[in-house]
């Protein structure tokens, strides 16, 4: 088995310490094995965002007319009437 010595930042560890009273495991050592054996690889794949992914074409286009309704298309709604199927 190989050895390697790690340095972690505080936040990181008191994060490390919480998720080992959450999964039980025995040490930072196990936790660090869970990790990169369990989540490695969807680290790996979604590291960096693809440039297809920023494209402005992908996100919906909205009209400056499209926010708000024009008035005539906004009914008016009376609430001085009873409630009725509550």
């Amino acid at each position: 088995m190989a050895q390697a010595r790690i340095v972690v930042r505080d936040e990181a560890l008191e994060r490390g310490q919480e998720l080992l009273k959450a999964t039980k495991l025995g040490t930072l050592t196990e936790l660090f094995n869970v990790l990169v054996s369990r989540y490695g690889s969807h680290l790996e794949t979604t590291w960096v965002i693809p440039a297809s992914c920023l494209c402005s074409s992908v996100q919906p286009k909205v009209l400056p007319g499209e926010l708000t309704p024009k008035v005539n298309e906004i009914e008016e709604t009376n609430f001085d009437g009873e409630l009725t199927g509550v």
